[in-house]
């Protein structure tokens, strides 16, 4: 079970664009270098630049919160039609 869990997260980091590791051995643990997703030249539609490490964690949480809004307005709104 913890092999194919491991295997299938590195399978899937592997697959996204701009993102590198170094394939686990051992214990379970993946640090992909994720340099490729900021920098001088990075920026997001309607966030801006992510110079850093930490505006790309902002820009991820800013996406993260935008969706569940979404997600959430969406059940609402279907629940509202329900009843």
């Amino acid at each position: 079970m913890f092999a194919c869990t491991q295997d299938f997260v590195v399978k899937q980091l592997q697959q996204i664009g701009g993102v590198t590791l170094v394939e686990p051995k051992g214990a379970f643990y993946c640090l992909p270098l994720m340099a490729s997703f900021f920098g001088p030249s990075a920026s997001a539609e309607g966030f801006g630049a992510i110079p850093d490490a930490d505006a790309l964690c902002r820009w991820a949480s800013f996406l993260y919160l935008a969706v569940h809004f979404f997600v959430i307005t969406a059940i609402l709104v279907v629940l509202l039609l329900v009843f």
